[in-house]
């Protein structure tokens, strides 16, 4: 476009002919040149040499953005493939952000403190969560509100904290699978679909404890609430712009308000994480009416990224006999079989030992490259820089500019992964050299990294591991197939799947030689 409007300004002349006035010559001499020029600083916004790259959109001043609302975070990695920029500058509109692909880069935006999500934090509570804009403001402005939250979780997540969250799930997890009859095969109509309410069901009852609020309907309308968080985030008449998650918004805001009104949220059955974050609201006087509005982001946050992660585990490993056999044969290792007073046998699996498993361990981070999109969203709240390690090419950030950066181009580079990069294969990481797993680490980016690390990693890893070695162990599935792939919904890190022409449904049946075995799971003290 840019240089359209420059090769433009010489053939003005021809364009206005040989019998124009001499007055419209002068206008238009003066005036196109001015308009052209215009348009061109519009079109390309100011750029300091030392900031990064401009990559130009397919059409001028709305391009990337009519590519973001089409495609999401799948946009950016299509960019990457056709400009493999480690760092780039994207106009929009009148504006810019920049977009980081390098994993080293993304390593130094993580740890560099003049880029923060704060700010994003703030539009995040009152536009998303609906919180009154006069609590807003009064909790960001407490100094150092964001980092004693942050402080709070970690926690809360942490020791034997995170040990009864883990105990408390798994129990439910068990309770669910010991309750699928011997001998009978159970059918489901959609794979995705039974996760989406299973895992729920047992990570509400690990948060809330016996007085859980969650049902069904309370469970079905997190996910309403999930496929419209980038419309209510906007905030610009909600109840229309966003019509079925500003519904769903007000359902969980219906379950969790009785909860934190008659204070049940103090029981010492309930998570330590709700405990926690329930006093360091209340001693900044939020009312119960806005603390269930606040709290809706945990029951959120902890299924939108661990069902689609249970999923394409399921589908990959029970799809594939090959990692099945490896996958069955390294928990079973982790199994003790004993017998009741009652004569029926007991399968205990060592969940926190899962993790130790070398092929357990690349199947689950062979998931997370291939399916994990995750965008990091920062600004710059004062002018910066980042150097990359790899080249030690400076660049600068400007004060006021959003920074974002997504997952699927380091997770899917061929430079790191190999000419098979969109295969889904737990041995490159077992085939890898000490240096090749090295780079392939730290290219990895699952939860996030630096102030922003997800506290609630450890959970979420031990829950996937454990329920997908009971599957494993007492269960055939059948029919389990890997659809084609869609980008994580807005808020999201996890892929969804696309079905297409291709069946959803799965059987379920106890494994030959495993149908009187009762599982449970322990956890190291």
């Amino acid at each position: 476009m840019s240089q359209l409007i420059d090769d433009a300004l010489p053939r003005v002349n021809g364009t206005l002919g040989t019998n124009a006035s001499p007055i419209t010559i002068t206008a238009a001499a003066i005036l196109i040149p001015l308009l052209l020029l215009v348009l061109k600083k519009a079109y390309s916004p100011p750029l300091d040499p030392r900031e990064p790259p401009l990559v130009r959109p397919w059409i001028p001043f709305v391009g990337h953005i009519i590519s973001l609302a089409r495609e999401s975070n799948g946009y950016f990695f299509r960019l990457f493939r056709r400009n493999p920029h480690p760092i780039c500058t994207l106009p929009m509109l009148g504006g810019k952000i920049y977009l980081i692909n390098s994993p080293s880069l993304i390593a130094a935006a993580m740890r560099n403190r003049e880029l923060s999500f704060d700010p994003f934090a703030i539009d995040f509570a009152e536009g998303l969560l609906g919180i009154e804009r006069k609590y807003v403001d009064g909790l960001f402005a407490t100094p150092g509100w964001v980092q004693t939250m942050t402080d709070t979780i970690h926690a809360a997540l942490a020791g034997e904290n995170v040990r009864a969250m883990k105990a408390a799930c798994y129990r439910e997890v068990a309770k669910t699978l010991n309750g699928y009859e011997r001998g009978q095969t159970m059918e489901v109509a959609n794979s995705y679909e039974w996760l989406a309410l299973m895992v729920p069901r047992a990570f509400t009852r690990a948060l809330f404890g016996e007085k859980n609020p969650f049902d069904d309907r309370s469970i079905q309308a997190v996910w309403d609430f999930d496929l419209g968080v980038a419309a209510l985030a906007l905030n610009v008449m909600p109840s229309v712009v966003a019509a079925e998650a500003y519904k769903a918004r007000q359902v969980l805001w219906e379950t969790l308000y009785p909860f934190y009104k008659a204070e049940h949220w103090r029981r010492d059955d309930v998570s330590p994480l709700m405990r926690m974050r329930g006093e360091k609201l209340t001693r900044e006087g939020i009312p119960w009416d806005q603390l269930a509005k606040i709290e809706i982001n945990i029951p959120w946050a902890s299924v939108t990224n661990t069902v689609p992660d249970l999923f394409w585990l399921l589908v990959n490993i029970f799809s594939k006999p090959h990692i099945l056999e490896r996958f069955r044969a390294e928990a079973a290792e982790l199994a003790t079989m004993t017998i009741d007073t009652h004569g029926g046998r007991l399968g205990c699996i060592d969940a926190d030992q899962l993790e130790k498993k070398t092929y357990i361990n690349a199947v689950y981070w062979e998931t997370h490259r291939l399916y994990n999109e995750n965008l990091g969203n920062r600004r710059v709240m004062s002018d910066t820089t980042l150097r990359d390690p790899m080249d030690g090419q400076i660049y600068v950030l400007q004060k006021g500019i959003n920074v974002q950066f997504v997952t699927g181009a380091p997770h899917r580079d061929p430079a790191i992964w190999g000419p098979d990069v969109d295969v889904y294969r737990p041995e490159r990481w077992l085939e890898a050299t000490p240096a090749e797993e090295k780079a392939m680490r730290s290219s990895l980016f699952p939860f996030g990294g630096g102030r922003n690390l997800c506290p609630g990693r450890a959970f979420a890893i031990s829950e996937s591991l454990g329920l997908m070695s009971a599957l494993a162990l007492g269960f055939e599935i059948d029919g389990a197939k890997v659809p084609d792939v869609t980008a994580p919904t807005p808020g999201g890190a996890m892929r969804r799947p696309v079905w297409g022409s291709v069946d959803p449904s799965i059987r379920i049946r106890r494994r030959s030689g495993f149908e009187d075995v009762s599982w449970s799971f322990k956890l190291d003290k």
